[in-house]
């Protein structure tokens, strides 16, 4: 039995299984964790406050991703099912589920919640938020490690396992830079 012991605050987290991702909540009472439990995975709530768990979701396909909206009213867990399940932080219900074409190895919202960009190894998908529609697929040399929007949502910056890091604007998610040697 894996188990990550993480430094948080001012506790010790102790996660019932190898973390896999950790989300800290933009409104700072809480983070969200994802973690693998023998051959499954789960996705949990915790306080900030006292590192207790507040909510596991049950969900249906495994989890491979999550991500907080900018505003922490919303949760958003990608899944094995080709699907973003959209959940509302005050009581966990879930709000939406967005299908997409891929299982998401890695989520990122944009600022004012008008984008989703999704990735799975090395295709982006870019989604409207609000319509689900997808707005642009951007093949890449190398799998995404990283996605990321400017405060101001006009960029969006993808850095890939090969050490380039991209950047695109928003409009029409055109390149606008690429930059060498970048790493984790």
């Amino acid at each position: 039995n894996e188990k990550d012991i993480l430094n948080i605050g001012s506790f010790k987290f102790c996660s019932p299984g190898l973390v896999l991702d950790i989300r800290m909540s933009p409104a700072g009472t809480t983070f969200a964790a994802l973690y693998s439990k023998g051959s499954g995975r789960d996705v949990s709530v915790y306080s900030y406050i006292d590192g207790k768990a507040k909510y596991t979701f049950r969900l249906m396909e495994t989890p491979t991703a999550i991500a907080y909206t900018a505003n922490a009213r919303q949760l958003c867990i990608g899944t094995t099912g080709r699907e973003i399940q959209i959940y509302n932080t005050s009581d966990f219900s879930l709000v939406r589920t967005l299908p997409i074409a891929v299982a998401p190895r890695k989520i990122a919202l944009s600022n004012n919640g008008y984008f989703i960009a999704v990735s799975d190894e090395q295709i982006l998908y870019v989604v409207n938020m609000e319509t689900g529609r997808v707005r642009k697929v951007l093949e890449l040399e190398s799998n995404v490690n990283h996605i990321a929007f400017s405060p101001d949502n006009e960029k969006m910056a993808v850095l890939t396992e090969n050490g380039l890091l991209h950047l695109y604007e928003t409009k029409t998610f055109a390149v606008t830079a690429t930059y060498e040697g970048m790493s984790d």
